[in-house]
């Protein structure tokens, strides 16, 4: 496969590349949004990508918003963080399945090798089980309760950027009320989320 490696850390990027490379893998990386995004305008033909979604300039879920419509067929994130949010937010824009940073080496070779193979109803709604070796859906690692919608994400999205509720509002087309509604949602589903996690 043709693979664009995208993380700020050298050893990982080094590390990762390493391994994938003596695997037979035609190896591209970046360590920042702007090398990711001319890599990919400049390889068209690139299969995967592995993005971090903590990045030195943003977060990866801004390539992905970026690149749209024009993202390779396989898209994994890999991060340390597993945040419910980031993560069914970025499977939402285009992300095939989420990576922890915590796996093992010959094990984030197979879940990335095994991403093509992958079952309809997994792609774009799952992460790897290390447990299980092996994909399972989201619902399995969150709570439905605690999963935003596609609407609440994108609000909580504008939220954490700092944005009013008005320019919420302008920013995607909705009512102010609208918006007000979508926040209570969001700040039940963290608070659900909190208790849950010390329960």
């Amino acid at each position: 496969m043709k693979i664009l490696l995208v993380d700020d850390h050298p050893l990982v990027l080094q590390g990762i590349a390493a391994a994938l490379t003596a695997r037979g893998h035609e190896m591209h990386t970046a360590s920042d949004l702007a090398p990711a995004r001319e890599a990919l305008r400049a390889h068209p033909d690139i299969e995967l990508l592995v993005l971090d979604l903590n990045l030195p300039s943003g977060s990866g879920i801004e390539l992905l918003r970026a690149m749209a419509g024009a993202l390779p067929a396989q898209v994994a994130i890999l991060s340390g963080q597993l945040d419910p949010e980031d993560i069914s937010y970025a499977l939402f824009l285009g992300a095939t399945a989420f990576v922890s940073k915590t796996i093992e080496p010959a094990a984030l070779v197979a879940a990335l090798e095994g991403l093509p193979g992958l079952p309809a109803g997994l792609r774009g709604a799952c992460l790897w089980n290390e447990r299980g070796s092996g994909f399972v859906h989201i619902h399995e690692v969150f709570s439905r309760a605690s999963l935003l919608s596609a609407k609440e994400r994108e609000v909580f999205m504008l939220l954490r950027q700092g944005l009013a509720d008005k320019q919420i509002a302008d920013r995607l087309s909705l009512s102010i009320h609208t918006v007000r509604v979508h926040a209570r949602a969001i700040k039940r589903k963290r608070d659900f989320k909190r208790r849950a996690g010390k329960a």
